[in-house]
């Protein structure tokens, strides 16, 4: 019964990892888009023709499309967050503090 007991405590333990990694991996995934659209959204805007105009217009619904997508992605891993927390996580303190620091960068 202790074998079993220890087995099943390291099990916990590898998925709490294996967990806290996806959501890591996550996290860092959405930070490195929230910097590749602010890039996108900073370019000089250079209207010199309707060609120009219609270009930007046709990048802004695109970015609108790809923005909406990851609002939903993002809301995933809020959920995966409040999870891991809610459940007494071992690394909980990081979750809170990443997940104000990402809810932070989405609002600004």
């Amino acid at each position: 019964a202790v074998v079993s007991t220890q087995s099943t405590g390291k099990l916990c333990v590898l998925k709490d990892v294996r967990t806290l990694h996806q959501y890591n991996c996550l996290c860092q995934d959405m930070v490195m888009w929230l910097v590749m659209v602010e890039a996108q959204v900073k370019i000089e805007i250079n209207l010199k023709d309707m060609a120009n105009l219609q270009n930007l217009i046709k990048k802004n619904q695109m970015l609108g499309h790809d923005i909406q997508s990851h609002d939903r992605h993002s809301l995933d891993i809020n959920v995966m967050a409040e999870e891991m927390i809610s459940l007494e996580h071992y690394d909980a303190d990081n979750i809170v503090r990443k997940q104000v620091t990402f809810h932070v960068m989405r609002h600004c």
